[in-house]
């Protein structure tokens, strides 16, 4: 049964960074840039980096002005990684991370099935919403460059509602705006606390783009409604990413 309504996310459900593994692309920025680094070597700068992260991201707070100042954030998160080696290169680190900030956030490209998925919704009953975090000029362009909104009912990004995914209010918003109502929704994307958990708590049928295709992290207390590889699998469970 067709939803009233479904939002979906941006990145990584969507839309996909070139080579479509962000740690990939860390790692090959690293390696681009680690002979800036003395004797360092790549691996023991990239797990650095990785750990200065997942204390940075850890934080609410910091993670809502680092998403809004995402190039500023990831400067500092290899800046301090650099630092913490006692390998501190702060013109290198802003190189390293302007250089995976470029290509994480400026190549970009649909995942396969993913347009056809937007206009096959669009053209149902069903309203269409597009939800992302972030600041407006980065968003934008990626929506622009791929004229998605003419895909959907309304669009919502943090940097211009002033409020983001986890908040509660902007759920309740775009439903309320949809004139429909959460419990006859779905959401779809691919963080399990902000298009699984906490919509699961207001109602929301949620289900979770498992993008990497690998699986719920061990331990996790969330269960997502619904899990697929890409959103195509929403109207053809035989489609691209499908099992």
């Amino acid at each position: 049964m067709n939803p009233a309504a479904i939002l979906f996310d941006l990145d990584d459900t969507i839309l996909t960074c070139e080579g479509g593994d962000y740690r990939k692309l860390w790692m090959q920025s690293v390696e681009d840039h680690i002979h800036l680094f003395g004797e360092l070597s790549a691996d023991a700068l990239y797990q650095e980096i990785r750990q200065v992260a997942r204390e940075f991201w850890s934080d609410a707070d910091r993670h809502r002005w680092g998403r809004l100042e995402i190039q500023a954030s990831r400067q500092q998160l290899v800046v301090a990684a650099a630092s913490n080696l006692n390998h501190a290169n702060d013109e290198a680190a802003v190189q390293l991370a302007d250089h995976y900030h470029e290509r994480r956030e400026f190549n970009v490209v649909p995942f396969e099935g993913a347009i056809e998925t937007l206009d096959h919704f669009h053209r149902s009953p069903t309203k269409t919403a597009l939800i992302t975090n972030g600041a407006s000029q980065i968003q934008r362009m990626k929506i622009d460059k791929y004229e998605l909104d003419q895909y959907f009912d309304m669009v919502l990004i943090e940097g211009e509602f002033g409020r983001g995914k986890p908040d509660p209010a902007v759920y309740t918003h775009l439903v309320s705006e949809l004139g429909v109502s959460a419990e006859d929704s779905w959401i779809v994307g691919d963080n399990l606390e902000w298009e699984v958990r906490v919509p699961q708590q207001l109602g929301f049928h949620a289900i979770w783009n498992d993008f990497l295709d690998r699986g719920l992290p061990a331990g996790s207390d969330v269960v997502p409604d619904r899990i697929v590889n890409s959103i195509h699998e929403l109207i053809d469970p035989h489609g691209p990413g499908a099992r």
